[in-house]
């Protein structure tokens, strides 16, 4: 027997049987069977101590597994948040530079636009006085018609007579 069960029978001993002769008839009678049963529960006791022993480590270890794949899972996040961080920072530059090609280019189109009808209005401008001018000296001025139907009606009026 071993201290701690040979001190277990002892204090199994000493509380269940009494003191004096009886004691010693009922450590006799029963002496045997309890020695068995104190050392059933030292054994039982070391089991359990032994289980409780191994349960802690395996609860350690899952409990180390576990922050390594949290550790893990918060480098690989914080690796893909800076990823997109810098792709959006990348595609927000290619939005601004295509923006501004863009921008540029209706400017530049705005302005041949305005040229353009500015030349036109000036063109129109020019066609519409050579257009008048051309009325103009086509025209019959009104003395001239009115003093050409007079005389035409003077003569009317000397062959009728």
């Amino acid at each position: 027997m071993d201290d701690t069960t040979q001190a277990a029978t002892e204090s199994t001993e000493a509380t269940v049987f009494a003191d004096g002769d009886l004691g010693r008839i009922q450590g006799i009678l029963f002496g045997d069977h309890a020695r068995r049963v104190d050392e059933r529960l030292a054994t039982l006791e070391q089991a359990l101590l032994g289980a409780i022993a191994d349960l802690r480590g395996e609860l350690q270890s899952s409990f180390q597994a576990l922050e390594k794949r949290v550790s893990t899972e918060e480098t690989n996040r914080a690796k893909a948040m800076k990823n997109l961080g810098e792709r959006l920072d990348s595609e927000s530059e290619v939005r601004v530079e295509g923006e501004s090609a863009i921008n540029h280019k209706i400017d530049i189109t705005e302005s041949n636009i305005r040229t353009a009808i500015a030349a036109e209005r000036v063109a129109a401008a020019a066609d519409v006085e050579r257009e008048f001018a051309t009325l103009r000296s086509d025209s019959v001025d009104r003395r001239d018609l009115a003093e050409l139907f007079a005389a035409t009606a003077e003569r009317l009026r000397g062959a009728d007579e």
